[in-house]
């Protein structure tokens, strides 16, 4: 049966990419997704870094890598360590892709999205989010939030306890590549579940899909504003949009809820 939010935020994209490129008619967006069982494959992260597509951090990032767990075991260093390498451990392409005026030969590359999924060695499945990309030409169109949308769908499919992802708090499109996790229900890590090397600079999130109560913590500003996530997370966005220049270094502290148990962390705004 299909997902009818999901339904509306593809008519939504759609029309969004008509009126940017200027289409008389709105044209289908397609979704694929692929397992790529090379870390050379071009559709890789590493071929798109090689052709200046994708943009990292660190310059030619991913082409110092030659295997996908080689990439993965530096990517992901914490939660690595509790990877069982003895079990099938793949990334995974959801290509967008956008068809005018009906015509498959004329289909253009919208948007890409890789994740990597394996197991835990307490046998949990998992989806970490490698990266995600937009073309230029289709960037303020919704696309992230679609693909968003097809990653949890992907995750469910293959039977993943949760998604995690991370940001930089430096970056300069914070918002927008925070806001999507956000808006679909994941949770901020506490700082006492997120690697000791990370804490300063980057942000964790994860969504928990299996059944039971969310994980939830306590987000404490540095202007003393206090949420929770992920209940309040449409809170903590508007929040954000009021700190300043970097909202990355706008949060404080992100605590379990039973760091303060006589004072239950309440919303703020």
């Amino acid at each position: 049966m299909a997902d009818p939010d999901y339904e509306q935020k593809r008519a939504s994209c759609a029309q969004r990419c008509r009126r940017r490129l200027g289409m008389t008619a709105v044209p289908e967006l397609i979704v694929t997704t692929r397992r790529l069982d090379s870390y050379l494959d071009p559709e890789n992260v590493r071929a798109f870094e090689s052709a200046g597509n994708l943009t990292c951090e660190i310059d030619g990032y991913y082409n110092q890598f030659e295997t996908l767990t080689d990439m993965m075991a530096d990517d992901w260093e914490g939660l690595w360590e509790d990877v069982d390498l003895s079990t099938d451990l793949a990334m995974h392409l959801i290509k967008l892709r956008l068809m005018p005026h009906g015509d498959p030969e004329g289909l253009l590359d919208a948007g890409y999205k890789w994740d990597f999924i394996g197991t835990l060695k307490n046998g949990e499945r998992f989806c970490a989010i490698v990266n995600t990309m937009t073309m230029p030409a289709f960037r303020g169109c919704g696309l992230v939030s679609l693909l968003k949308m097809d990653e949890i769908a992907l995750a469910r499919r293959m039977g993943c306890a949760f998604i995690h992802t991370y940001h930089n708090r430096d970056n300069p499109g914070f918002m927008s590549v925070i806001a999507p996790n956000l808006r679909t229900g994941f949770a901020l890590v506490a700082d006492e579940e997120t690697p000791a090397a990370d804490l300063d600079l980057y942000l964790h999130l994860r969504k928990h899909l299996s059944p039971g109560p969310p994980r939830r913590t306590a987000i404490i500003f540095a202007d003393g504003a206090r949420f929770v996530s992920p209940d309040h997370n449409a809170a903590i966005m508007a929040h954000l949009q009021t700190v300043g220049p970097a909202p990355g270094r706008a949060i404080a502290r992100i605590a379990p809820l039973s760091w303060e148990a006589d004072q239950p962390v309440k919303r703020t705004g």
